[in-house]
């Protein structure tokens, strides 16, 4: 009973680690916080020259 519970759980294992990362956790990407208030604002200035247009 043991080996077929072992071989079915190494096959999620086996996923999980020829992705790289959890599959339970969204792939995040540490950024600089300079770079996050940047892309912040341009998103913001985008948005507001969508509304603008209109």
């Amino acid at each position: 009973m043991q080996e077929p519970v072992s071989s079915s759980s190494s096959s999620p294992n086996a996923t999980s680690s020829t992705t790289g990362y959890s599959v339970n956790r969204p792939m995040t990407i540490p950024l600089n916080p300079v770079y996050r208030h940047i892309c912040f604002v341009s998103l913001l200035a985008l948005l507001v020259l969508c509304v603008a247009w209109c």
